[in-house]
């Protein structure tokens, strides 16, 4: 799993690679991030602006652990542009989708289905479009 982010340094675009696969320390930033954008627009009121810059801070936190401390929180706070903050949340989704089952294999194939449930109970089914039928009782008995 490749994740890229360019950001400007300096006036200069400099690029950076994570190669490996989301750690523990990633998929709880990522729900911390989560939380606290919940919390932020939740509020009747909406977000403050003080919600606004506790989100830009866990934002540029999550980037600088993600990518191994390979920039700065400065740098991410003021060299980010939109596509930079396109590809931190695309790593936070990926982050917070990572599956590490065994048994769940992506095969390019769409998950397969649970069966319908079935039912024992018999049918109930309307007679009104069927002609009456006749109701001669025979005894066996005699």
């Amino acid at each position: 799993m490749v994740h890229e982010i360019t950001l400007d340094i300096n006036n200069k675009p400099a690029k950076f690679v994570r190669n490996d696969e989301p750690h523990l320390a990633d998929i709880t930033n990522g729900l911390k991030l989560q939380q606290q954008r919940l919390q932020m627009w939740g509020k009747p009121e909406g977000p403050s602006e003080n919600d606004f810059d506790v989100n830009e801070k866990l934002l540029a936190q999550f980037a600088v652990d993600f990518w191994h401390g390979q920039f700065t929180l400065d740098d991410i706070i003021n060299g980010a542009t939109s596509a930079a903050v396109d590809a931190i949340n695309a790593a936070i989704g990926d982050t917070m989708q990572y599956n590490t089952s065994t048994d769940a294999k992506d095969d390019g194939k769409d998950p397969k289905k649970s069966p319908a449930k079935t039912t024992k109970r018999r049918l109930k089914t309307s007679n009104a479009s069927m002609p009456p039928v006749s109701k001669t009782v025979t005894s066996s008995l005699r």
